[in-house]
């Protein structure tokens, strides 16, 4: 009776031995694998595309086969209008990053105008955009009675929206509202 416990613990032992072997070559052919597809598979970037009057806040690259496509990409921006629209609402610390956005988005266009409406903030938002507004032609700030860069205090009684909440139908009200003042601009 020993013996067949003896020999049960044996086996027991030397299929874990064999599992835990398997497990490690597997792993070691794994990490193999990614090294050999990241080596072969990634493509270097043969062209950087560089424009001296704008500082990319990440490089661009490409392969020459759409350097072409990116250079008359370019060109066709360069030739056109852009209106950027948006909806702002207690944002007053996100105004400066949102300014630097703008700007690498926009340098790109013939001209632009930036359309905002801002709905009853309880921060300085509203100030900050008026602010911005007076140094940028571009920036036009529409209030609840469609005026232009008006300091006065927009308040449409809409309830704000929880950012993490997920869309209702009174959400959705909401926005076709707001989205209503800047498409009658």
């Amino acid at each position: 009776m020993a013996e067949k416990s003896h020999y049960a613990l044996n086996c027991f032992n030397y299929r874990h031995q064999q599992t835990c072997l398997i497990k490690f070559i597997l792993s070691i052919f794994i990490i193999i694998f990614f090294i050999l597809s990241h080596i072969f598979f990634t493509k270097k970037p043969t062209f950087h595309l560089n424009n001296s009057n704008y500082i990319y806040s990440q490089i661009l690259q490409c392969t020459n086969r759409n350097k072409t496509r990116i250079e008359e990409g370019q060109k066709y921006l360069s030739q056109n209008r852009v209106i950027i629209c948006g909806l702002i609402r207690d944002r007053e610390t996100h105004i400066k990053r949102l300014k630097q956005q703008l700007n690498e988005i926009t340098i790109f266009f013939a001209d632009y105008a930036i359309v905002i409406v801002e709905n009853n903030s309880k921060d300085n938002t509203r100030h900050e955009l008026i602010n911005w507004a007076k140094i940028d032609k571009h920036i036009h700030i529409i209030d609840c009675n469609n005026e232009i860069n008006s300091i006065s205090l927009c308040n449409l009684s809409l309830v704000a929206t929880n950012i993490k909440s997920i869309p209702d139908i009174l959400r959705i009200e909401k926005m076709v509202q707001l989205r209503n003042i800047y498409m009658n601009y």
